[in-house]
């Protein structure tokens, strides 16, 4: 995904010791305006094309709107490790491994992934 946009979309790693943290929140800016996702669907074919029933909410909004402002500031703390040691750099966790990519790239077609 980093290497497919040219890098413009950046992606870090919550910080854990082999637990899972599994919030589902998405932020998407343009302009003045914002739109925010959230809920127990993860983003994959099988949540997204209704192999599982799922649910999210989403809100669109100005961005002087306080709720902006407050996912904002909650996703700028996890990204930043502001107050704590929230995130850690994509390379912490990245494997180049042919066999997991194709694991992956077929569970996904066949709409069998479940991360």
């Amino acid at each position: 995904m980093i290497k497919n946009t040219q890098e413009k979309i950046k992606v870090r790693w919550y910080n854990t010791n082999g637990e899972q943290f599994h919030t589902k929140l998405i932020k998407i800016d343009s302009g003045n305006k914002s739109v925010i996702i959230g809920g127990s669907a993860n983003y994959t074919r099988r949540n997204i094309d209704d192999f599982n029933l799922e649910t999210d909410i989403k809100v669109e909004m100005d961005k002087n709107d306080e709720l902006y402002s407050e996912v904002d500031g909650y996703l700028n703390k996890m990204w930043e490790n502001e107050e704590g040691d929230f995130t850690l750099d994509t390379e912490s966790f990245y494997e180049d491994n042919w066999f997991k990519w194709g694991i992956y790239y077929i569970q996904e077609k066949l709409g069998l992934s479940t991360f």
